[in-house]
């Protein structure tokens, strides 16, 4: 929730997902169709181990180790 109601914030870039229970396609349909908050005014699409939102990529992780997520390698 907090990524749909902060990703048109100018001030703010979202590199990385981390989320241990679902894949990047899971977590995308999961993002772009809610059921509570209903469907977001996004398109949402999985490719690899990235999500595409309205043509920006973010990488995916199902890291259970947060120090072990690199932030800076995912935005190369």
């Amino acid at each position: 929730m907090a990524l749909r109601a902060a990703f048109d914030w100018p001030e703010l870039e979202f590199v990385v997902i981390n989320d241990v229970a679902g894949d990047t396609a899971t977590l995308a349909h999961l993002l772009e169709f809610d059921s509570v908050q209903g469907r977001w005014n996004h398109e949402v699409t999985a490719e690899g181990d990235e999500m595409i939102i309205a043509g920006q990529r973010i990488k995916t992780t199902q890291e259970r180790d947060i120090d072990a997520i690199d932030c800076l390698a995912a935005t190369l």
